[in-house]
């Protein structure tokens, strides 16, 4: 007999109003879940669905490594010190592991 799947991951129930967003999420909300209805409220919905996200759901980090081309081009707009700085870090973390030098 087969037993039944256990999950590790923490879930909560979605939102109402969000749950419009969630339709890639099988109705399991994780940590990445609540970054991933972030990204598209931002994406798909209207400006007032932003004031339906509840705090700490948006990751500006995660937008601009997983938005859309204008999704991220208007978030460089709307952040310009914080992409400048998320850019430096990447370039930086590209560079060291350019240098690094395989083994074989």
């Amino acid at each position: 007999m087969r037993k039944p799947r256990v999950s590790t991951r923490k879930t909560e129930p979605i939102p109402k109003g969000l749950r419009v967003f969630a339709w890639n999420l099988g109705g399991r909300l994780t940590a990445f879940g609540k970054k991933q209805i972030a990204l598209n409220v931002i994406e798909r919905g209207r400006a007032w669905h932003w004031t339906k996200l509840p705090k700490g759901w948006f990751d500006l980090d995660f937008c601009l490594t997983h938005g859309q081309k204008k999704t991220k081009q208007t978030l460089r707009e709307l952040f310009p010190e914080e992409s400048r700085l998320m850019a430096t870090n990447q370039a930086v973390a590209q560079a060291t592991l350019k240098s690094k030098p395989t083994e074989r």
